[in-house]
């Protein structure tokens, strides 16, 4: 429920429309993303997760890159859902996460500590990639499906996505007509990068951002999400907690 988030809560500086203008998506940091797509030497430490907890010995640093993660998305969406935790120090790449090849239902984060002193950059990333957790994983798509074989839906990198999932349904609705390239299609330029990372930009919208009243290919994205109650519900969970760190 929106009502929740008054007028003034939409109108400050975080979430106001400046903030989210063509200049913070043109700028080199995203221009250099590179999404999952990382450099492995990158990676300056990794943590086993028990739960919501960093085992061994973080350091305060990395502690904090962690926290600001589980402070950010709901624990009852993420807890026993990460594997391992990674820290990186890349000035190419501002996260990822890919799948743990011991367990199929679980993943690995990666985050960039150098967006510490980044806020709002931080904030995005943690959402994009929870948003990939959320649509690429194991009860979503078929991750078994064998190369080669048939996948009656659409089929991803990661496997055969399921005829229920989020990512068919936003094929079906964007994709399978050809797509659409214009200017007016992606919520960012990352997005036009493929379908997995256009539902995940579109995602870090839906949840950041007020529910949009326009009618371009890019509002009707971020506008797909709320056909899902579930989903709402972690939006308002989400940015409870983000009000929360707010305060």
């Amino acid at each position: 429920d929106d009502e929740y988030y008054d007028e003034y809560y939409y109108d400050d500086e975080y979430y106001d429309e400046y903030y989210y203008d063509d200049y913070y998506y043109d700028d080199d940091y995203y221009d250099d993303f590179d999404g999952e797509y990382f450099d492995e030497e990158a990676v300056i430490a990794s943590y086993e997760v028990d739960g919501l907890e960093l085992l061994g010995d973080p350091t305060p640093e990395h502690l904090q890159l962690w926290e600001s993660f589980t402070a950010l998305i709901p624990a009852q969406y993420i807890e026993g859902v990460i594997t391992y935790f990674e820290v990186i120090d890349d000035p190419e790449t501002s996260g990822y996460v890919y799948g743990d090849e011991d367990d199929i239902d679980k993943f690995v984060l990666g985050l960039n500590v150098i967006e510490l002193d980044q806020p709002r950059e931080l904030r995005h990333t943690i959402i994009h990639e929870y948003a990939h957790i959320l649509t690429l994983s194991a009860d979503q798509i078929d991750m078994r499906l064998e190369r080669g074989a048939s996948c009656p839906t659409f089929e991803l990198e990661e496997g055969c996505s399921d005829d229920d999932s989020y990512v068919f349904a936003f094929y079906q609705q964007f994709y399978e007509d050809g797509g659409n390239n214009s200017n007016d299609a992606f919520v960012t330029e990352y997005a036009s990068t493929n379908i997995a990372e256009d539902m995940a930009e579109s995602f870090t919208f839906f949840i950041l951002r007020p529910r949009p009243d326009g009618n371009s290919i890019a509002d009707q994205k971020v506008a797909f999400f709320y056909d899902y109650p579930e989903l709402v519900e972690l939006r308002n969970a989400t940015r409870a907690n983000l009000n929360t760190q707010q305060q």
